[in-house]
């Protein structure tokens, strides 16, 4: 079964029992729970910070084109 995707406690936890359900020991669920939800956060940051760029160059070609402020 696929791991949730998210970095809260709750996701943490759930994820824990999922790995233990599957066999894993307590400590190596842990660590897979925890890997998954680090990889989480810095995926979810690195799609905010794409979302900011593009929206500058969206600004900065309509500053090109003159339509400032239309």
């Amino acid at each position: 079964m696929p791991l949730a995707t998210g970095s809260s406690r709750a996701v943490i936890s759930r994820n824990i029992a999922t790995e233990i359900r599957a066999g894993k020991k307590p400590a190596q669920a842990e660590a897979i729970a925890f890997s998954k939800a680090r990889g989480d956060s810095i995926a979810a940051r690195v799609d905010a910070m794409v979302a900011a760029a593009d929206a500058l160059v969206k600004r900065l070609d309509a500053i090109d084109r003159g339509d400032c402020g239309k």
